[in-house]
């Protein structure tokens, strides 16, 4: 049995292709409706994030500027015998202050972060927004990466980077609070 298209129906198919590019995204926006609500909600608890990031900085600036000015400046591993280096860092370790020594406050944020990050990544994108949101959240979980500087930490941290750009975002560590 063989198939042949007639002019008709091509001319037919093919008028019916503008309809349905317009609506093919309405329904891949419908899709990621709630990969959008999820990524408005965990926006909210991004700001918390940052702003607690900004505190642990200036405690660890702190407790640096503590530790230099009792002649406890930062060695690193391997520079002096392991006992030493130990002993060093023992005595740095009891200088540190903090007004939330059991880090409640890093408890209380990613008890709303992980879930919303599992939420998020258990849904498929079907829009470049649906991207955005989940790309956001990829930087967010591996937040890490930006700290680092190992080859593959880096190829990861680029690819991310790549996808953001893609989907017009900015890594979340990588934003900027004002």
């Amino acid at each position: 049995m063989s198939s042949t298209l007639s002019r008709r129906a091509i001319v037919a198919g093919a008028a019916a292709l503008p309809a349905a590019a317009v609506l093919l995204p309405a329904l891949s926006a419908d899709n990621d409706a709630e990969l959008l609500r999820l990524g408005a909600e965990l926006d909210a608890v991004i700001i918390e994030w940052h702003a607690q990031r900004a505190i642990d900085e200036q405690e660890r600036a702190a407790h640096e500027a503590a530790c230099d000015a009792a002649g406890l400046p930062k060695i690193e591993f391997g520079s002096v015998p392991d006992e030493e280096w130990r002993a060093h860092n023992d005595k740095r370790t009891a200088l540190y202050q903090s007004d939330d020594p059991e880090l409640e406050r890093w408890d209380r944020i990613h008890g709303k972060i992980w879930p919303l990050i599992d939420a998020i990544m258990a849904l498929k994108a079907t829009t470049t927004a649906g991207l955005a949101v989940q790309a956001r959240t990829v930087s967010l979980y591996f937040a890490e990466l930006w700290k680092n500087e190992t080859d593959w930490e880096d190829h990861h941290r680029q690819f991310i980077e790549s996808v953001c750009a893609f989907a017009g975002v900015t890594p979340v560590p990588l934003e900027v609070q004002s």
